[in-house]
């Protein structure tokens, strides 16, 4: 599977007092939003700081959209964004299996279907099982995952 995943968004110390308030800021406003993203390679985002960073494409094993480990305790606490799209030949139910440290949001045609702002996990796979509905054609997934100290990821199935 390819996605595209956008490097951590570094967000202050100060913020982060306030317990896990990067997954509730909306970084992507001058791409289009969270909720209407469909970023491509070489996009953009102004991280906080003011510093550019940019969309890439990265492939995963088999169907799993695989948020990169965000390895440097120095870039927490951070979010990851992440972009794919899913092709369906019918409408029907579905489900993603979800797991992330910290803190995770997946939206599914620009709508949110499932949003932990204040998780702290071990990164089991599948923890979570969230039940969704597919339409017909192309689906668009956005994940974006907070980790707030030391290493973090997510997994979504």
């Amino acid at each position: 599977m390819t996605e595209t995943i956008l490097s951590p968004v570094n967000h202050t110390m100060a913020d982060a007092r306030k317990i896990i308030v990067g997954i509730g800021t909306d970084y992507l406003g001058a791409t289009g939003a969270e909720a209407s993203a469909r970023p491509k390679a070489g996009d953009t985002v102004t991280r906080p700081d003011g510093s550019l960073v940019k969309w890439r494409d990265f492939t995963t094993p088999q169907a799993v959209l695989l948020g990169e480990v965000i390895r440097d305790a120095a870039t927490s606490p951070a979010v990851l964004y992440a972009h794919t799209t899913i092709d369906r030949p019918r409408a029907g139910a579905g489900s993603f299996g979800i797991v992330a440290d910290d803190a995770i949001k997946i939206c599914l045609n620009g709508e949110c279907v499932y949003d932990a702002p204040h998780v702290l996990s071990s990164v089991q796979v599948d923890e979570k099982i969230v039940p969704v509905t597919f339409k017909r054609g192309v689906n668009t997934v956005l994940v974006k995952a907070e980790n707030v100290l030391d290493v973090g990821g997510f997994v979504l199935r």
